[in-house]
């Protein structure tokens, strides 16, 4: 171990590509056990006293999330070697090739990753645009309980390809990642066997993953993994909760059945989810990427009595609903409940293996609808996840967006939330957001000036919860879209900068089915284009 108190980088460089400083400090918005990771290496704040902050760097191996765990291991699934002893194949993919389909098993390289060589392989014969799909992870823990798509026999025949999650579509770093459709596809899950039992008086999930967007509607639900197979002896971890509070959520074996709701929204990056079950019939919710602290939830009486039999990755144990649109890297079952410290080194170990850099203190949130949220989109693709590839400077990002929300349905179910977390003192962030509300809002009958009074009221809040930077989109329609810039530049809405992606060639092109699956929801290349749009203009902003 060593001690970081030396200025041994320069301090323009952006966080997440140097070693943290003696001027890392509280001032910075760090504070003592924050986590900071480069080049595989990571650093704890001892001490974050002003202009001689303290960082602790971990020199040793980090360990691979199964090799911690190992004497409480029930399953262990990942697309990069999560147990070190592990030498067989991580997937089954079913390659839809124009001569027929085949199963196809994908193994690891030297390193545990998913081995390009045999998915390039796989992709031959393929038709161009035409995905892997994932119909098998297997379990690494070597207790056989593989997680497989409903039906699949290790044949091709077996099942259909197009309610299956893919692979090949999303990458962190060297990591590739298996991706599921949000809304309105529908849900495609991936089911333990029923031979896995784990009880909800000592077990613990550890979900490594990233989420496009951590909210629901009204109308249906979004689930991220179940555990059991039977209503009360199951638990659901969606997002939204049914009821667009942008928060993580516990659910029954019907995911419309909320046992619990926490105060944790998810940003859009990769990170771990944890959950502990330890008796006195409650949970405990980590996110160590972005809350320090775990959160106790009580889940009802008796729940600590409940026996959890098989369960679904991608879905709820009930069926229904809709997939989260999550990009996962990993999962880890266990049965004994882990304790903070041992969240803590999963996590910092996580961030070494995995390059995730929580340091960055500068957060953007994103808050909208459908358009927003990336609806039609495959694999999560979605312009606030986008948004880092252009922006010239590091920031977290979060999209709390939603297909049909209104302006009114922000102020009445999500704001709250959100200005929650603006007052938790544990969550130091500077804090920026993006707004687009409008679209559903006029096409519902609302008037423009209610619209524009409701987009000021968010905004109001927004700057009043030290918000520094406020930005709003333009509207698709002309009469509102006028009616909002004139309201920005005379100060009626409170916005740092009116940006309209959607007026400038080739986004004016509602036509245009490479740019809009149906003349209103933005492709994957539309939202690449605007996510290029609208980091310029913060960029401009924020004075790169």
């Amino acid at each position: 171990m060593k001690i970081q108190n030396t200025l041994s980088n320069s301090q323009a460089t952006y966080v997440e590509k140097r070693a943290p400083t003696i001027h890392d400090d509280g001032s910075m918005l760090y504070s003592a056990g924050d986590v900071w990771q480069v080049d595989g290496e990571a650093h704890t704040c001892l001490y974050p006293n002003a202009d001689h902050a303290t960082w602790q760097a971990d020199l040793g191996l980090p360990q691979r999330p199964g090799d911690q765990f190992i004497s409480s291991l029930a399953a262990a699934y990942g697309t990069t070697r999560q147990v070190s002893s592990y030498t067989g194949p991580l997937l089954d993919v079913i390659a839809a090739r124009s001569s027929g389909s085949l199963a196809i098993p994908i193994g690891q390289d030297g390193e545990g990753y998913l081995s390009r060589s045999e998915l390039t392989a796989a992709q031959a014969g393929v038709p161009a645009g035409t995905p892997l799909y994932v119909a098998k992870i297997y379990d690494q823990s070597g207790n056989g309980q593989h997680m497989t798509a409903p039906g699949y026999d290790g044949t091709a025949a077996s099942i259909a390809v197009w309610n299956l999650p893919r692979v090949g579509q999303r990458r962190h770093g060297k990591v590739d990642l298996v991706s599921w459709a949000p809304e309105p596809a529908a849900p495609q899950p991936l089911n333990l066997p029923a031979t896995l039992a784990l009880s909800a008086s000592s077990a613990s999930v550890l979900l490594y993953g990233a989420v496009s967007s951590c909210n629901c509607p009204l109308y249906t639900v979004y689930s991220l993994l179940g555990l059991g197979s039977a209503a009360g002896q199951a638990v659901t971890l969606t997002v939204g909760g049914g009821a667009q509070t942008g928060r993580l959520t516990f659910s029954d074996y019907n995911a419309g059945t909320v046992l619990a709701g926490s105060s944790r929204t998810l940003n859009v990056h990769q990170g771990l989810i944890g959950m502990a079950l330890g008796g006195n019939d409650s949970l405990t919710l980590h996110v160590p990427t972005i809350y320090t602290a775990s959160q106790k939830l009580a889940m009802g009486s008796g729940f600590s009595a409940r026996q959890f039999t098989g369960g679904v990755l991608g879905g709820a144990p009930a069926g229904g609903g809709n997939s989260s649109a999550l990009q996962f890297s990993g999962l880890i079952l266990l049965k004994s409940a882990v304790s903070d410290a041992d969240v803590k080194a999963a996590y910092t170990d996580a961030c070494r293996l995995y390059d995730w850099t929580p340091q960055i203190r500068n957060r953007l949130d994103c808050f909208g609808s459908s358009t927003t949220q990336g609806y039609l989109n495959k694999d999560g693709w979605c312009w606030p996840q986008m948004l880092g590839d252009y922006l010239e400077k590091p920031f977290e990002v979060r999209s709390v967006s939603v297909a049909g929300s209104k302006a009114s349905d922000f102020l009445n179910l999500t704001l709250a939330n959100i200005l929650a977390d603006a007052a938790d003192s544990a969550q130091l962030r500077r804090r920026h957001a993006i707004t687009w509300y409008g679209n559903n809002d006029v096409n519902g009958g609302q008037s423009i000036a209610t619209i524009v009074a409701n987009n000021a009221l968010i905004h109001q809040k927004l700057r009043a919860a030290g918000y520094e930077k406020l930005f709003i989109l333009g509207q698709y329609n002309a009469a509102l879209n006028a009616a909002i810039r004139q309201a920005v530049a005379d100060g009626t809405i409170d916005a740092d900068a009116f940006i309209d992606p959607w007026s400038a060639a080739p986004m004016s092109n509602h036509g245009d089915r490479a740019l809009y699956h149906d003349g209103t929801h933005p492709t994957e290349a539309a939202d690449r284009l605007a996510a290029s749009f609208i980091a310029r203009a913060i960029n401009a902003q924020l004075g790169n």
